[in-house]
């Protein structure tokens, strides 16, 4: 009797943990969705910053992406800004070596751009943990702090 009620205990742990360890909690959706559907922030970026260009797609993924990406919003020339749940930028690229807007960028970074690489302009930007990566149109990559100052190119 003590054998049955051990292998039945022991049968019953495993399928309640096996069942606890599906991937269910797991699944990741990406929708497509219009602009009035982004936050105010992102609606508000994309028609000053992009106004004219048309978009071609807007995803929602859900949950958001590892990097914090919620909103993708692809236009037909093929320039990207990834967006977080409250309509922040992450990311700004253009295709190819096209240059991107930079009123959005801060001062400090178009500043030391325009003084160091004249010639060149921002291809892409990206929020970081230590503040800015930037690709120039070269694409030479610059590192910058939170506070826009300069700090490394990246190897």
């Amino acid at each position: 009797m003590k054998k049955l009620f051990l292998g039945t205990a022991l049968f019953t742990m495993f399928a309640l943990v096996t069942t606890s360890c599906n991937n269910d909690d797991d699944i990741t959706t990406t929708q497509t969705v219009e602009l009035k559907t982004l936050p105010e922030e992102g609606r508000s970026f994309v028609t000053t910053y992009f106004s004219g260009i048309e978009i071609a797609r807007i995803e929602k993924h859900s949950p958001a992406k590892i990097d914090g990406t919620m909103y993708e919003v692809d236009f037909v020339n093929r320039d990207e800004i990834d967006f977080d749940q409250n309509g922040t930028w992450l990311k700004v690229e253009a295709e190819g070596n096209r240059s991107i807007p930079t009123g959005f960028i801060l001062p400090s970074i178009v500043s030391y751009i325009n003084t160091n690489y004249p010639t060149l302009k921002i291809n892409q930007i990206e929020k970081t943990y230590e503040g800015f990566e930037v690709e120039l149109t070269n694409d030479l990559d610059l590192i910058f702090n939170a506070s826009g100052e300069f700090i490394r190119i990246q190897p």
